[in-house]
C-alpha cells in the first residue's frame, strides 16, 4: 500500500529532482500528489497532450532557413497539436458510435479501447507533460479519428465539434485566468 501511494506522489518519485520548470504552469499545477489526485488530474492531462505546446506557438523562421532541427522539431509538433485539436471530435465520434454499435460490430470498439488505454497510460504515466510521449498512441489516434469521419453521421460529429470546441474555448478563457490574473 505505501509502494502504490508513492509511486503516485509526485515529491516521492525520483525522477522529481530533475524535474524544473515554472511554478505557475499549468503542468506543474497537474503535478498528483497522492491517488487521489493521479485520478482527478488524468482527463486534463490527458488534453494538455494532445493541445501542447499550444498556445506557445513561436517559431523563427530564420532558424528554420538555416536548417535547425530545433526549428522544425517545433514546428511540426505545433502542426501536430493543431491536427490533433481538428481531429479529436472525430474521435470521440468513434468512440459514442462504437459503444452504440458494440452488439453488431465490437471491432471498432476495441480498436478504441486500444487507443484510450495507451492514451490513459502515457498522460497519467509520466510526471511531465511533453509531446514526444504522445507519438506512442498517435497511430491509434488517428485510426480512431479516420473510423469517426467514415462511419458516424453528420449529426455526431457536428455534436462533438461542438462539445470539444466549447471545452477547449472553456480551457483557454481558465489557462488566461491562471497565468495572467494570479
Amino acid at each position: 500500500s505505501d509502494s502504490l501511494l508513492t509511486t503516485t506522489s509526485v515529491r516521492e518519485n525520483f525522477a522529481f529532482q530533475f524535474i524544473s520548470g515554472n511554478l505557475n504552469s499549468i503542468s506543474v499545477l497537474l503535478y498528483p500528489e497522492g491517488i487521489l489526485q493521479s485520478l482527478l488530474f488524468l482527463p486534463p492531462r490527458m488534453v494538455l497532450y494532445l493541445v501542447a505546446p499550444l498556445p506557445y506557438i513561436s517559431v523563427s523562421m530564420t532558424d528554420m532557413w538555416e536548417g535547425s532541427w530545433q526549428a522544425w522539431q517545433k514546428l511540426f509538433t505545433i502542426l501536430s497539436s493543431l491536427v490533433n485539436v481538428i481531429a479529436m471530435p472525430y474521435v470521440l465520434a468513434s468512440l459514442i458510435q462504437s459503444i452504440k454499435n458494440r452488439k453488431q460490430n465490437s471491432a471498432p470498439l476495441i480498436f478504441n479501447i486500444s487507443f484510450w488505454l495507451t492514451f490513459i497510460a502515457i498522460a497519467g504515466g509520466n510526471l511531465i507533460l511533453h509531446e514526444r510521449y504522445r507519438v506512442m498512441s498517435t497511430i491509434l489516434f488517428f485510426g480512431c479519428a479516420w473510423l469517426g469521419a467514415r462511419t458516424c453521421s453528420y449529426r455526431l460529429i457536428s455534436q462533438t465539434k461542438l462539445s470539444w470546441y466549447g471545452f477547449l474555448f472553456g480551457s483557454a478563457v481558465f489557462f488566461i485566468i491562471y497565468k495572467f490574473a494570479f
